[in-house]
């Protein structure tokens, strides 16, 4: 349970700052190929990334009551590094950008 509590608050972290860095600084996370180039997509990410690590601190509090909210974040994690490997397989995104999905996945 100490693992699965540990993966949802790093989960968390991740999201609200990367979401907050989509928010203020859009154009550096453009600059960076970490998120959409223009700054209405960036934000709309941002909210979308703010949802998630809503779910993520709710799963956090008690994972063994919210069975449902980990197995789906889990899922979209596990999701998100699949979809990283691919495209950094297929050359359709650079490994240096491809590897976050898969490190932080």
């Amino acid at each position: 349970m100490r693992a699965l509590k540990g993966f949802l608050l790093v989960y968390f972290v991740v999201g609200v700052a990367t979401a907050v860095l989509l928010i203020f600084f859009p154009q550096m996370m453009a600059d960076a190929k970490m998120g959409p180039q223009d700054v209405p997509s960036a934000r709309y990410m941002a909210t979308l990334l703010f949802a998630i690590a809503t779910a993520n601190w709710y799963a956090f509090r008690n994972p063994a009551k919210n069975v449902a909210v980990v197995r789906a974040l889990i899922s979209l994690s596990g999701m998100s590094v699949l979809l990283g490997l691919y495209n950094g397989l297929t050359g359709a995104e650079a490994w240096s950008t491809a590897l976050g999905a898969v490190i932080f996945g």
